[in-house]
């Protein structure tokens, strides 16, 4: 099953990932139903946008190697992160899915540090 997630703010919509099940199902399940419906984001030096959840889950298909765009799920930090450069991570990640648009990329690198978001999750 795949999921859009919308982050919204006061100014609209921030962005949308798309997290895809069938990339990893077993952390999806766990992750989707625990989803804050607000939460404050934060910029990661140049490369990461960092969306805090508190919520634990497995590593699946681990991986250290993440591409513009990418959505993914770190356990030692119980956040999702969005990847704004293609790059290799010092810890394993898990693989969600993907920005919805590239469009998204040039508001995520001019994001405003701890800007509260309103998060949707809508299933497809």
């Amino acid at each position: 099953m795949k999921y859009r997630v919308i982050l919204e703010t006061k100014d609209g919509v921030l962005a949308v990932l798309i997290i895809d099940g069938i990339k990893a199902p077993l952390c999806t399940s766990k992750l989707i139903g625990n989803i804050p419906s607000k939460c404050r984001v934060y910029r990661i030096g140049e490369g990461l946008v960092e969306i805090p959840l508190g919520a634990s889950s497995i590593l699946e298909k681990p991986t250290t190697r993440v591409e513009v765009g990418d959505v993914f799920y770190s356990p030692s930090t119980k956040s999702i992160y969005i990847a704004l450069k293609s790059q290799r991570l010092t810890r394993r990640v898990t693989i969600l899915g993907r920005l919805e648009h590239d469009e998204y990329l040039h508001t995520l690198r001019n994001l405003k540090e701890g800007l509260r978001v309103n998060i949707k999750v809508e299933a497809q």
